[in-house]
């Protein structure tokens, strides 16, 4: 048997240690050192981009990946807003266009591919999550869990 999990999400760890040890190092991407308060922020902002694009629980979301950390912030993303994800890689968008297909939402890093509609399309980069702190989170874009233990 399992032991309990200490949180109801990953996403709610994340949350609850944002706000009891916001400087402690929470992932290191190479040389890159990111803290609880900065992928907080960036998971809120995340999840705020896909959600103005029409992103809301029960939908797919295809990710393309960048790197691990970017991925990491979108999966919880996507967890936060109760949605579901699928990774797709670098070359899944022209190899495998049925499969991206099935996504509702696509979030890329590049370009829009000619045979996707650009409006399910939102563009989430390192660049676009970096910038003053990310906006508050409206009501309906919070999940069902959106609060941490204490």
């Amino acid at each position: 048997m399992l032991p309990a999990l200490p949180f109801p999400s990953p996403v709610l760890g994340v949350y609850h240690w944002a706000q009891r040890t916001p400087r402690a190092i929470a992932v290191v991407e190479g040389a890159e050192h990111y803290c609880y308060a900065t992928l907080a922020s960036h998971v809120t902002r995340a999840a705020a981009m896909l959600h103005a694009k029409g992103a809301r629980a029960g939908l797919l979301i295809g990710l393309q990946r960048e790197s691990y950390y970017l991925q990491l912030v979108l999966i919880l993303a996507c967890e936060f807003i109760g949605a579901a994800h699928l990774s797709i890689g670098r070359d899944t968008t022209n190899e495998r266009p049925d499969l991206v297909a099935r996504c509702d939402l696509l979030c890329l890093r590049e370009e829009t591919p000619p045979w996707t509609d650009p409006a399910r399309v939102v563009t989430i980069s390192r660049d676009t999550l970096s910038g003053p702190p990310a906006p508050a989170v409206d009501a309906d874009l919070a999940s069902p869990h959106a609060t941490a233990p204490d």
